[in-house]
């Protein structure tokens, strides 16, 4: 499903074709996280943000202490978290980090943790949630060190990777003329994908779909018959809508139609860099 604003009325785009190209075979991505640890801290990442929750004892990087501050370390950037002092037992956030790479899908998915070091075993970090619609692709892990002072933990979180995302500029017209205009960023996964809307903020789920209209297929891959493009399908659906979307050429542009609540509109999409950057709710 896919919102987005036309002079204060809401149009839901249910998604109905493939927006990006999916490779013959998923490859594993990874997110290598390393933090000084005293305490309980749960880091939320989501896309490519990162942001850490302090529940018990001294904040990561152990901030209270501004001689002493450690980053944390994501795939070999080092992010110093910034806080509101003091942090002991404070149930706060720190700011968000913005360079994750690769980023985590905002797809449903199971991320596997490798513990590479971290003392007192396999209780001392867990994954708590893993990404899902339920609680926004939010991957949470929970950090939990129970031996007196701090140590230094190393994970590894490993995730089939997607490839890149696609980006589009959107323009979608109702049957009155109305229009208004989006951003949206598309990326797949294996047998599911997702849409975000720059416009509502919001991430849908998108799901591969057994057959389509003209020359679309469910093999997950490009080519061409008798110079025909074969392009896989997916699509999405709602309460009350229904709609579908179809790339020309190479997927470089978008066309599409649907109904909302019985009223009918056009999208239109044109293929953009990804710039904006996906923002991590708090």
């Amino acid at each position: 499903m896919k919102s987005f604003l036309i002079r204060g009325a809401t149009l839901t785009i249910l998604i109905g074709a493939l927006l990006i190209i999916l490779p013959n075979y998923v490859q594993a991505a990874t997110i290598r996280v390393e933090a000084f640890i005293d305490g309980k801290s749960q880091l939320i990442i989501r896309g490519n943000t990162a942001q850490w929750h302090h529940l018990e004892w001294t904040a990561p990087g152990i901030p209270d202490v501004p001689a002493e501050n450690r980053p944390t370390i994501i795939n070999s950037v080092n992010w110093t978290p910034l806080w509101s002092l003091p942090t002991l037992n404070c149930n706060c956030y720190s700011d968000a980090f913005s360079g994750v790479a690769p980023a985590l899908p905002l797809v449903t998915q199971t991320v596997t943790l490798t513990r590479v070091q971290a003392r007192d075993g396999v209780p001392s970090v867990t994954i708590i949630q893993q990404p899902s619609t339920a609680n926004d692709y939010k991957l949470i892990v929970e950090f939990n060190d129970i031996t007196g002072g701090a140590a230094w933990y190393i994970i590894q979180l490993d995730f089939p990777d997607q490839g890149d995302c696609n980006c589009y500029d959107i323009i979608g017209t109702d049957e009155n003329g109305n229009t208004n205009s989006d951003f949206w960023e598309v990326c797949l996964f294996d047998s599911a994908g997702s849409l975000y809307s720059d416009n509502t903020g919001n991430t849908y789920d998108l799901y591969l779909f057994g057959g389509g209209p003209g020359w679309f297929n469910t093999s997950g891959y490009p080519g061409f018959v008798n110079g025909d493009p074969k392009w896989t399908t997916w699509i999405a659906r709602g309460k009350n809508e229904s709609g579908f979307l179809q790339p020309i050429g190479e997927g470089w542009l978008l066309t599409g139609e649907g109904v909302s609540n019985g009223n009918r509109y056009t999208v239109q999409g044109k293929k953009v860099p990804c710039i904006q950057a996906v923002p991590l709710p708090q």
